[in-house]
Formats: structure tokens, C-alpha cells, sequence
């Protein structure tokens, strides 16, 4: 009668699992970027550096007022200039639909800079954007960056770069962040 009572028990044990984590940027996107972040990047998430050449940042501000940061940008071929994207994303519970939570620096520089030291209201010259994404109401969205220093380095194919950076309007994760990108 016990080993009947302990087999259940056993298998009921050997089913259960943690909760999965996962990411939603794939693999072999991942592979395919070249870089490396040499901040502190939260052990609950990654964080990636993503650069793309011959583009450029429009900067937008949404006219009917309907996310709190009431900015969004769009992308623009431009041979001068390319656009710099870093990224932290929490991983996610695959139970929860609205465990979300991603952080995004977005700034434009030109393609013949070799060194940019741009600090506070300056850094709006790279049109640089902090990006929250979650489910919090009011917190959400795109923001200006007006406060921080950037430290820039360019190579013949890289990209050396240190941030520190506050948003006013919205608690961040991220607030210092330094990475190479090719």
C-alpha cells in the first residue's frame, strides 16, 4: 500500500517544472550582431547593442496625446548618418501576458565622426530617445533624453561608446550603459 501511495507522489514530483524564461529576439539574430556590452546589464534580462548604417531618426510627437511619452520615431535611409539602438529586455514568465518590461536608448550619429562628447541638453544634437516599455499606465513610451554625457569613439568599423543618462519623467533601469558595436 505505500509504494502504491509513493508512485504518484514520484512522478507528480519528476512533472514539475520551473516557470520558462525566454527572450523574443531569436538566436540567430543574436548571432548575427556584433557587439559588446561592457556595462552592468540586470542578471533578470540581456541587453543588446544593435547599429544601423545609411539611417536616420525622424523624431515625431504623437498630436492627439495618447501615450504618456507622446513621442515616437520612424526610420529614414540617409547616407550620412546611422542609428544606434540599445536594449534591455526582462525576461519574461511564459504565464504572465503582461510581465513585460523592455528599456531602449535611441540616438543618430553621423557616419564620418570620429569622436562625439555631447553632455545634457546637447545630446538632443544625436536626437537621442529613452524608450520604456511595461504594464504601467502613465509610464510608458518615448522620451528625451536632456540630462547625461556621451562618449563616443569610432573607428574604421567600430563603434565605442559610454552613457550615463537620467529621464526625468519615468523610473529606468538603465541609466548607465558603454558598449562596442561593429
Amino acid at each position: 500500500m505505500r509504494k502504491i501511495l509513493i508512485l504518484p507522489l514520484v512522478i507528480l514530483l519528476a512533472c514539475c517544472t520551473t516557470v520558462k524564461r525566454t527572450l523574443k529576439e531569436s538566436q540567430a539574430e543574436a548571432a548575427s550582431n556584433k557587439f559588446k556590452v561592457t556595462s552592468y546589464c540586470p542578471i533578470e534580462g540581456d541587453c543588446a547593442v544593435k547599429r544601423i548604417p545609411n539611417m536616420s531618426l525622424v523624431v515625431k510627437k504623437d498630436i492627439d496625446g495618447g501615450v504618456a511619452g507622446g513621442m515616437y520615431y520612424q526610420l529614414v535611409e540617409n547616407a550620412g548618418t546611422e542609428v544606434v539602438i540599445y536594449t534591455y529586455e526582462k525576461a519574461m514568465d511564459d504565464a504572465l501576458l503582461d510581465g513585460f518590461y523592455k528599456e531602449e536608448i535611441i540616438f543618430e550619429i553621423p557616419s564620418q565622426s570620429q569622436r562625439l562628447i555631447l553632455e545634457n541638453r546637447v545630446l538632443q544634437d544625436v536626437k537621442m530617445l529613452f524608450g520604456r516599455f511595461c504594464y504601467c499606465k502613465g509610464q510608458a513610451g518615448y522620451f528625451q533624453v536632456k540630462q547625461g554625457k556621451l562618449d563616443l569613439r569610432r573607428t574604421d568599423k567600430k563603434i565605442k561608446a559610454a552613457l550615463t543618462f537620467k529621464v526625468l519623467e519615468v523610473p529606468q533601469l538603465i541609466n548607465t550603459v558603454s558598449f562596442t558595436v561593429e
